[in-house]
């Protein structure tokens, strides 16, 4: 089982690899988009799974608290003061 999503995985790998490649290398791929879309893409199917329910994160949309604290601390620190010492 793990080889075989080993193998997958490289399979993916080797795709994207070679289509890097095929624009040019990475700095052209940069220069295209590419990887960017690719970027906006997973996020945008990761937040669509998420909403849906289709993929689980606690506390955020499963099991989350009834009432949430909304009464609570926030330290703040000076990052100014912190450099200075």
């Amino acid at each position: 089982m793990m080889e075989s999503l080993t193998n997958d995985l490289m399979k993916e790998a080797k795709e994207i690899i070679d289509e890097v490649e095929e624009l040019g290398g990475m700095t052209q791929a940069i220069i295209s988009g590419m990887p960017k879309m690719r970027i906006e893409e997973s996020a945008a199917r990761r937040q669509a799974k998420i909403d849906s329910g289709a993929e689980t994160i606690v506390g955020v949309n499963k099991y989350r608290m009834e009432k949430q604290e909304t009464n609570y601390e926030v330290r703040k620190i000076d990052n100014t003061e912190v450099r200075i010492k």
